[in-house]
């Protein structure tokens, strides 16, 4: 990368949900497990890998020029909890 540059990943606050069975922050050993497969733990495990890669890269890549950033969007009225369970409830109501 060439400076000055910045890298942004979108994250959320999502990496701030409960973990998830095992009680680990990132499930790495599991990721191809069924059997623990939760979709808003790994939702939640993924935005944590996005804040978590963003650090390291500024960490890595400050000194040079380049920035990386993680930015939260905040609420967005899109179709990504459109097959939730909860979603499917209040359409029921």
């Amino acid at each position: 990368a060439s400076a000055p540059s910045a890298c942004v990943a979108v994250s959320s606050l999502a990496h701030e949900w409960p973990k998830p069975a095992g009680g680990v922050l990132l499930e790495l050993d599991a990721i191809n497990d069924a059997a623990m497969y939760s979709p808003h733990a790994w939702y939640a495990q993924s935005k944590l890998a996005n804040l978590l890669f963003s650090q390291e890269l500024d960490a890595r890549l400050h000194a040079k020029g380049v920035s990386a950033n993680a930015v939260n969007p905040g609420a967005v009225q899109g179709e990504l909890l459109r097959w939730s369970k909860a979603a499917a409830s209040s359409r029921a109501a």
